[in-house]
């Protein structure tokens, strides 16, 4: 007898950046036994991921159904409008409805922990805890406020990010990952078990952080740098793994039958062994120009701090933050945008792996020079000189594809999006902030230590389902991140906006249930308020922020 969407629970758990490139021999060898019973015995499949494919555009898409033409999120940073500004986003930059606010006003009760780009937390029917973007522990980072006092009596101090500032020790930063897990997945049996919910949404990001880092241990292929590391360390993907399958079990066994559940990740990995300096050869081709003057205040000042940076104890930092808040923040826009001359300067980047090219438009910056008669042919030559682009010391292109954002998201906020966005091939990612001084060199080798990544992101990620509503076992094709807050409405019983631009994953559905369950369809609002107020976070918040995506290699 088919189960009626409103007698089942929903867990969905996103595992940041997981992959079947890297997870397809222990699963079919059955070394994670929950994640390889999904895989071999369930619904398993591709998930297809954004353009590009990046954290902060990744989840709002996953959250809202639609694209980033439509929620108005791409990259973890933007220009406050107007100006050369740069603003860290935050779920107050996502621009559609969410899944959870849809959900939670049609009476249904949501449970939402670790999700990228809900900083601050939605007033839901239910409660959130913020993810990757929230400050800092000062911060009111669950609703209900008062969670977080639960949360630490139950568990102790929930561990927002973890502290990996200073870590140079591959083994310790690995401790520090696993200590993240257990931490997280405690908390999250916690709130399964004590605050039951229609649909609970957990994200485990430490998979992607352990991707970044311990890739080249993984592929033999590439340098690990060192001469020898300890078996543990060249494991640590493996350990990692092994750690965040016993809370998936966990998670769910959490939540009683009849159930359904979803592991999903917001984009996969590949490797990476190369920076592309894109500032350079914006500058070479005389996109970019630099002030004229040879500014050594520039040179000495980007010097010091870097060795500051990188070798003052942590209690001088932390006195430097608390001292002089917001420091870092803006000496990071003043080593980035200061040496553009603007009243000369067609394009410019600002890369965080992923090239995310500007035109400097007349009317969306202040000295903007590029009028929509020229836009278009520049846009062109941009990106025929892009695809041209080759590896010197191979000979291979260097560019996969270029997207011209407006084309590829049309939608009400496609002009607050960059204009070009750069898809490298597997290898090669981006580097935006100008140097000092330009050798000549297009790309450069990244280096071997835990700073330097040698994993990056692709689009591949993954897809594995079982429960009361689904089909017994399915090889998934065809679905992409974009489906699944559509899918998750139809399966808990609700209405799917027409605005969404994803679809519902009919093949997932045991073929009883979604007859006795049709799809259901309702007029959307294709632009709204923020999920949230938009949060305009202080100079003390904006260091913390900075600092930490700057440890995880995001921003230069």
């Amino acid at each position: 007898m088919s189960v009626r969407a409103s007698e089942t629970r929903t867990l969905v758990i996103g595992l940041d950046g997981a992959c079947f490139r890297l997870l397809r021999p222990w699963l079919e060898a059955g070394d994670l036994p929950c994640l390889s019973r999904l895989y071999q015995q369930r619904i398993r499949g591709d998930l297809e991921s954004v353009i590009p494919p990046l954290s902060p555009e990744a989840w709002s898409t996953f959250m809202t159904g639609t694209h980033p033409g439509q929620h108005g999120v791409m990259n973890f940073v933007s220009f406050h409008p107007g100006t050369y500004e740069l603003r860290f986003n935050n779920g107050g930059q996502v621009r559609h409805e969410t899944l959870w606010r849809l959900l939670s006003e049609a009476g249904k009760s949501v449970g939402v922990m670790g999700v990228p780009m809900t900083y601050p937390p939605e007033a839901v029917n239910g409660y959130m805890i913020a993810g990757l973007e929230t400050p800092d522990r000062r911060a009111v980072f669950t609703h209900p406020a008062e969670l977080q006092g639960e949360l630490r009596a139950a568990v102790g101090e929930y561990d927002l990010h973890g502290d990996f500032v200073d870590v140079e020790d591959p083994a310790v930063y690995l401790d520090r990952l696993l200590a993240m897990v257990d931490n997280q997945a405690q908390a999250a049996c916690y709130l399964l078990t004590h605050r039951p919910t229609d649909l609970s949404v957990v994200v485990l990001g430490m998979t992607d952080r352990a991707q970044h880092c311990f890739w080249r241990f993984h592929d033999e292929n590439m340098p690990v740098g060192e001469a020898s590391v300890s078996p543990r360390v060249a494991d640590a993907l493996w350990h990692t793994y092994r750690r965040v399958d016993a809370a998936v079990e966990a998670m769910i066994e959490a939540v009683p039958p009849p159930r359904n559940v979803m592991i999903v990740s917001d984009h996969g990995f590949a490797p990476c062994h190369t920076r592309v300096r894109i500032s350079h050869w914006l500058e070479e081709r005389g996109y970019l120009v630099s002030r004229s003057q040879k500014d050594m205040s520039f040179s000495l000042l980007r010097g010091a701090w870097a060795q500051a940076a990188k070798h003052a104890p942590r209690w001088l930092k932390d006195w430097l933050k608390s001292s002089l808040p917001g420091l870092r923040s803006q000496l990071t826009s003043f080593l980035l945008l200061s040496r553009v001359d603007w009243s000369q300067t067609k394009a410019f980047a600002i890369c965080t792996q992923h090239g995310y090219l500007f035109l400097n438009r007349k009317e969306r910056f202040p000295q903007g020079i590029v009028d929509e008669a020229e836009a278009e042919g520049l846009t062109r030559r941009l990106r025929e000189e892009l695809m041209e682009l080759t590896d010197p010391g191979t000979g291979e292109p260097l560019v996969a594809e270029v997207h011209e954002t407006r084309r590829l998201y049309p939608g009400p906020l496609a002009d607050e999006l960059p204009d070009l966005i750069v898809e490298w091939r597997e290898g090669y990612i981006a580097r935006s902030q100008p140097t000092e001084r330009n050798d000549g060199r297009l790309i450069e080798p990244l280096g071997t230590s835990l700073e330097d990544w040698s994993g990056a992101h692709d689009r591949h990620g993954i897809l594995l389902a079982q429960g009361a509503s689904f089909r017994s076992s399915l090889a998934m094709e065809g679905a992409r991140l974009i489906d699944i807050s559509p899918t998750l409405l139809h399966l808990l019983g609700e209405a799917v906006p027409d605005t969404m631009s994803g679809r519902v994953l009919t093949d997932l559905f045991d073929e009883d249930w979604l007859r006795g369950n049709p799809i259901r369809y309702a007029k959307g609002h294709p632009e709204v308020a923020p999920a949230a107020p938009e949060q305009t976070l202080s100079r003390e918040e904006e260091e913390a922020l900075s600092e930490r995506l700057r440890d995880l290699g995001y921003i230069d």
